[in-house]
């Protein structure tokens, strides 16, 4: 490969040929290999799928396989994706308003209402924590995770569009996002759970059985203390288990468009506590449930009338189909009620 670069002066090769995509290739991977200090790394053609060296500080290059032209970031988020680069392996630098690090986007520190994430991005991180000026996100459909506290905080975000591959939505993504109205979360969704809430439910369930053992050997001066020690240390559980909510804070979010199988997969109701979607859910879960029980009873009651007629017409006792006895007071023997048909 060196003599191959350390002919080419000596070929007087026309700028066309030295600027061909097989060249620049050769090139790179020759500045690659040979331990320049380039600042090269590892990335993926677009369109052909081959792995090559590329000048991380150039926006754009060319494949010197295939010859297609690509962008120098597309094509790094593409190799570390494939490649399962963990976050803290390799930059990734794209615009100003971006900071990405192996596919995760951690930073968003742009000024802009509207905001398209950049394709490639597979986990976002906090990245919107605080951005109260955001408006409208839009996320490419190569993001699976939306993390711990993602959108936290971003007070005027009024829409999100959620990309169709995403898997899993972590606690406090989009808490006091009280101008969000509605979202929709797609079918590929897998978790969408309050894991640090439940972390935190479980130290204060361990603390409230210490209190509970101190209330059973104390003496009873000590009890009252311990009582309402309890009454706030739950208050206190509640309070937190609240917050930590994917959605808590969300006071306007009234519309959640969701399948049936999706919400099955998540952990329920309670990563939409504190919004008008659960409450309005929970009203509408209690009418279903009266109307089913309404329902089932006027089916009991039918079948009763049924029932009734055919022992009517067999001579039998119209309330449990015993045998009638008697010439007089003509009475059922099992249960003993007169006959009065």
């Amino acid at each position: 490969m060196r003599l191959y670069i350390f002919l080419l002066p000596q070929l007087h090769l026309t700028t066309k040929i030295l600027n061909s995509p097989a060249i620049c290739g050769i090139l790179a991977e020759a500045h690659y290999k040979g331990g320049s200090t380039m600042p090269f790394i590892e990335a993926k053609c677009t369109n052909c799928g081959a792995v090559l060296p590329v000048d991380k500080d150039r926006d754009a290059w060319v494949c010197g396989y295939c010859g297609t032209p690509f962008i120098v970031e597309k094509a790094v988020n593409l190799y570390n994706t494939t490649n399962n680069i963990k976050a803290d392996t390799v930059n990734i630098y794209g615009t100003k308003d971006f900071e990405i690090r192996g596919g995760v986007l951690l930073k968003y520190n742009g000024e802009a209402q509207d905001v398209v994430v950049p394709d490639g991005v597979v986990e976002i991180e906090g990245a919107f924590s605080g951005c109260a000026g955001v408006r409208n996100i839009v996320l490419p459909d190569s993001v699976e995770v939306i993390g711990g506290a993602a959108f936290d905080g971003c007070a005027r975000l009024q829409s999100i569009t959620m990309p169709k591959g995403l898997r899993e939505i972590r606690w406090r993504a989009f808490r006091l996002c009280s101008q969000l109205q509605e979202i929709t979360i797609p079918d590929n969704i897998e978790k969408v759970h309050n894991a640090k809430a439940n972390e935190k439910y479980q130290k204060y369930a361990e603390e409230m059985v210490e209190y509970q053992r101190k209330l059973q050997t104390e003496f009873d001066s000590y009890r009252r203390t311990s009582i309402q020690d309890g009454i706030t240390l739950i208050n206190r559980c509640l309070d937190e288990i609240l917050s930590s909510a994917v959605f808590s804070g969300c006071s306007n979010l009234s519309i959640i468009h969701i399948s049936d199988a999706c919400y099955h997969r998540i952990d329920g109701d309670a990563v939409f506590l504190g919004t008008p979607f659960l409450a309005a859910k929970l009203r509408a879960d209690n009418q279903r449930r009266e109307a089913q029980q309404q329902a089932w009873q006027a089916q009991q009651q039918a079948w009763q009338a049924q029932q009734q007629a055919q022992w009517k017409q067999l001579g039998l006792c119209q309330y449990c189909g015993g045998k009638i006895a008697g010439i007089l007071d003509r009475q059922c023997k099992s249960c003993g009620r007169p006959k009065d048909y």
